[in-house]
Parts: structure tokens; sequence; C-alpha cells
């Protein structure tokens, strides 16, 4: 089913935010990729805490940048994409585990980290000590022949463990570990949307509801509220553009059947 020229008669509803929330959720986007970059160590729990929490994560429909194993270590093209990441990521959550020292790339992104986050405030790290104790991994020393960058990863590790962060032997169990991290993720994030819902006064307790409950259920954030704002009112115009866009016009049918495509549809679009 397409868009023609009666969806105009249907556009008469601007969604509604104040300059202040405009500008936080451009700023959010600025820059940035992903909203999770996943620092850990493979050897130690690639396939079981750390998988688990990308897992947890993806259920909320949180961009990740995780290295599924196909870097090579040591690789000079694999240190720079990882620290690209990096560089992208909103969020840094750092697994700090027994051999996670080992690992001159982690202690580099780990540096790289840190300084991001002292040059913006909208940037965080979320240590997690997984197996080990922060004071372990505060009085650990490294070794090398870099005396500089030695001193860089002990200034970022001393960093890691004065701020927040979990450990995994406070909690009996896992997946309350992994609860906690995904709500402060959450809460760090609260203004991220998947999906701005434009919609007509008529259709606000039939169809729209709907469809917002079915997107609700994927795990999708939507933003839907109206308002007059004078401000909402000069968008207008472009709004009425999208009727010249390809889309869905129904107007026979059942509506759970065009629910169930778009939300198909926004499920294949956040998957690329």
């Amino acid at each position: 089913m397409m868009m023609n020229e009666e969806a105009n008669k249907t556009v008469s509803t601007m969604i509604n935010t104040t300059e202040d929330q405009l500008n936080q959720l451009q700023l959010q986007q600025q820059n940035y990729k992903y909203d999770v970059f996943l620092c850990f160590n493979g050897n130690d729990n690639r396939f079981n805490f750390t998988s688990t929490l990308h897992n947890a994560l993806k259920l909320k429909r949180f961009k990740i940048f995780i290295d599924e194993g196909a870097f090579k270590r040591g690789d000079r093209m694999s240190r720079e994409t990882l620290l690209k990441a990096v560089q992208v990521s909103r969020i840094s959550i750092v697994v700090f585990s027994k051999n996670f020292l080992t690992s001159k790339d982690r202690l580099e992104e780990l540096t790289m980290m840190h300084d991001l986050c002292f040059s913006r405030r909208d940037r965080w790290i979320l240590p997690v000590f997984y197996g080990v104790d922060p004071t372990k991994i505060r009085d650990a020393g490294t070794t090398g022949k870099d005396f500089e960058r030695l001193q860089k990863w002990k200034s970022a590790l001393l960093r890691s463990t004065n701020i927040f962060g979990y450990t995994s032997k406070s909690y009996k169990f896992e997946y309350e570990l992994i609860e906690d991290i995904v709500k402060k993720v959450e809460k760090l994030l609260p203004s991220r949307y998947n999906i701005f819902l434009s919609f007509s006064e008529d259709t606000r307790y039939s169809f729209t509801d709907h469809l917002c409950d079915a997107l609700d259920r994927e795990g999708f954030k939507t933003f839907r509220k109206e308002n007059t704002n004078e401000r909402m009112k000069k968008w207008k115009s472009a709004l009425f553009e999208v009727a010249n866009l390809k889309g869905w016009h129904l107007k026979f049918g059942y509506e759970y059947d065009l629910v169930k495509k778009i939300v198909e549809t926004a499920i294949k679009i956040y998957s690329l």
C-alpha cells in the first residue's frame, strides 16, 4: 500500500518538544555512531559474561560496538579500527578481568576513553570488575620500555578504579549485575529515540496507539506527542512532503497487517 494525496489530509498534528530538548537530542547524535563500546579480554569472558551483556543491550535497541573475534591481535589496522570505534561511542563499558592487563590494545583503548571523557562531558565510562578486586587493578603494575606510555596506562587504571563501577563479587547472580548495567545505560541516554511518530488526532486512540504498543514490545523507543508549538508549525510543510515518499496508506484491509509490516521494516532498517 502506498501513500497518495489523501495522506496529506492526515498530517495535521506535529510532535512537540522544547528548544532545549531539541538541542539535547542533536548533541547526543553529534559525532556518535555507537551508544556503547564494549572493552574486554576475549580469552576471559567473550562467550559468557560479555556475550550475555551484549545481548541484553541489543534487546534494548542500543547500538553496540563489540570485537567479535574478527580482529587480529597486534594488527595495526585492527588496532586503528578499535580506537576509531572508541571515538564514536558515547558510553564505554570496560570489563576488567583476570587477564585484562596483559593486553596492550585494551590499555590503549582505556587510555583513549579517559582522554575523551576529559574533553567532552557527554561521554561516560562504566567499569565492571568481573572476578577481580578493584584494588588489585589500581595497584597492578604494567611492563614495557616506553615509560611515558606506561605512566598513561597507570593513570587510566587509577582513574577507572576511582569512578563508579560494578563488582561481580557484590552480586549473588550474574543476571542482576547485567540488569543494573543496562539500567545505568538507559539512565545515561534518557532522550534516545529510535522512531519519530507523526500522526493525526483521529488516529491517536486507535491505529497510532496499536502501532506504538507494537514498537514498544520490540524494544523501540518512540517519540510521540502533540502540540501547536510555533516552531513546529514551521516544519509542517516539510511533513507534507513525506506524502510523496514511499510508505504505506491504510484505506482497505486490517490495521494489524499494516502494523506488522511497519514493525518488520523498522527491525530490518535498525539491524543494518
